[in-house]
């Protein structure tokens, strides 16, 4: 038995409120009545136009439904609400009634008239005190420079004070500043009346630098030299840096009171870069700081330290043959020297031959040549070092016959 056919009625235009999206994505505008497929019945609310308005009116109705039993427990509470106002108006209102503390010696009032209580207190709070942006406005009037500035009463400046605030934004900011600051000015004030004498100029401090080119030191005098006592006595208070003609620099730490007491400070260039054979220039550092009063004092003071010593070597001299001379000599500086080694005639005044050693570190021999036999040769040594010269004495010899 064959199947029936069935031949959809003309499609129709889908509703605008009805029209959806099928699962292509495309947008249904159009539907046969009743739904298939190649003609067979397959009737869905996305095949069929009658099928799609039963599913969207049964939606509504329960939609309607749900919406009914809100509506009807919303008027069941404004009916209850109603009630509750028209007894309220039929009563009256009564506000509570708190205690009023301060404001009326703690006597229980309505509500109103406490809050009436408390305007008035604000308003002539506000007259006395005055008006919030005026407070605000002297949080503000703090000197700019205060925290930086120094202190009286210790050796810091203002923000150092314990419990200083550095950026006041209260009133309770603004007043520990002014209490610190007022207690730190009367410290201040204190120890000026009753040290008034005692400042940095009271530090009186002389030396001269005496160079050792044996033991490679330079000691330093204090003379004429005084620290008030209020001052640091501990530590490493000041510093020597020593530089040569070179350029080369050394720094040697010392204690200020100790080299006052003593009068002497040694300081030991042997192992520095310094050159042995140059004067130095010198500067003196120090810093101290004293509690009563509150004070820091620095300074630097320039000196120079002469080298004037130029050693001559010990120049062994031994002819060699009937023409030559030889010579050896180990060096007293080793560097930024030379050493000019002469031949001279009998009587020393014409110069015959020279030999030149620059910086030399060890034992140095050599001769002199071509001479004549059985004649008297003087032998002399000069030494440059730096600014310093030295015309050494000369050494009589003898070529043999």
């Amino acid at each position: 038995m064959s199947q029936p056919t069935y031949t959809p009625y003309f499609p129709l235009q889908v509703a605008k409120n009805l029209r959806f999206l099928n699962q292509n994505g495309d947008l249904v505008t159009q539907l046969y009545p009743v739904g298939s497929v190649n003609g067979v019945p397959n009737d869905s609310p996305t095949t069929g136009y009658i099928s799609l308005i039963g599913a969207n009116v049964s939606t509504l109705i329960d939609e309607y439904n749900q919406t009914t039993a809100i509506l009807n427990a919303y008027n069941v509470r404004i009916t209850t609400l109603e009630a509750d106002v028209a007894a309220l108006q039929l009563s009256g209102i009564t506000l509570p009634s708190i205690s009023g503390q301060c404001l009326n010696s703690n006597i229980s009032a309505p509500l109103d008239t406490i809050t009436a209580l408390l305007v008035t207190n604000s308003c002539n709070y506000n007259t006395v005190l005055g008006t919030p942006s005026a407070l605000a406005a002297s949080i503000l009037a703090e000197c700019s420079a205060l925290n930086t500035s120094p202190a009286y009463s210790q050796n810091s400046v203002m923000s150092g004070l314990t419990g200083w605030v550095t950026t006041p934004s209260t009133i309770a900011n603004a007043v520990n500043n002014i209490w610190l600051a007022y207690c730190d000015m009367r410290a201040g004030v204190t120890q000026a009346l009753s040290q008034s004498n005692v400042t940095c100029a009271d530090i009186h401090i002389n030396y001269q630098g005496v160079y050792d080119m044996a033991t490679r030191t330079i000691n330093f005098y204090f003379y004429g030299s005084s620290i008030p006592a209020n001052f640091s006595t501990s530590g490493t208070t000041a510093s020597f840096t020593i530089k040569d003609t070179a350029g080369n620099t050394y720094t040697h730490g010392f204690n200020l009171n100790t080299a006052v007491t003593t009068g002497v400070v040694s300081c030991d260039i042997s192992a520095s870069a310094l050159y042995q054979n140059t004067s130095y220039s010198v500067i003196m550092s120090y810093s101290v700081t004293s509690t009563t009063p509150a004070l820091g004092c620095s300074g630097s003071i320039p000196s120079i330290v002469l080298n004037n010593t130029v050693t001559c070597p010990n120049v062994t001299v031994t002819p060699t043959s009937s023409t030559s001379i030889q010579f050896s000599f180990t060096p007293t500086i080793i560097t930024n020297v030379s050493y000019v080694v002469d031949l001279l005639d009998a009587s020393g005044s014409t110069v015959l031959a020279t030999k030149s050693y620059v910086n030399p570190i060890v034992l140095t021999t050599d001769v002199f040549t071509g001479l004549t036999p059985n004649t008297y040769y003087n032998i002399r040594t000069t030494v440059s070092a730096g600014e310093n010269v030295s015309i050494c004495p000369s050494t009589l010899t003898k070529t043999p016959a």
